[in-house]
């Protein structure tokens, strides 16, 4: 397994994950699993990456509003 380190937790979150480990009778570091593991299974499956042909800069953008696909 891997390991992740979130940093700069603002305080509310980091008590509130505090107050359901507590609640749940988990770790801190399993109630963030639980939490994310929820929070991506509402999200789905994500779409397939969109591939570009051309460069996406400035000029792209400009000609593409220009034509009224902007």
């Amino acid at each position: 397994m891997t390991s992740l380190l979130i940093k700069r937790v603002p305080e509310n979150l980091h008590r509130r994950l505090r107050e359901a480990a507590e609640t749940h009778q988990h770790s801190m570091n399993q109630e963030a699993l639980d939490a994310l593991t929820g929070a991506l299974d509402l999200l789905g499956p994500l779409p397939k990456a969109v591939e570009i042909k051309k460069p996406f800069n400035n000029a792209f953008i400009q000609r593409a509003k220009r034509s009224g696909r902007g």
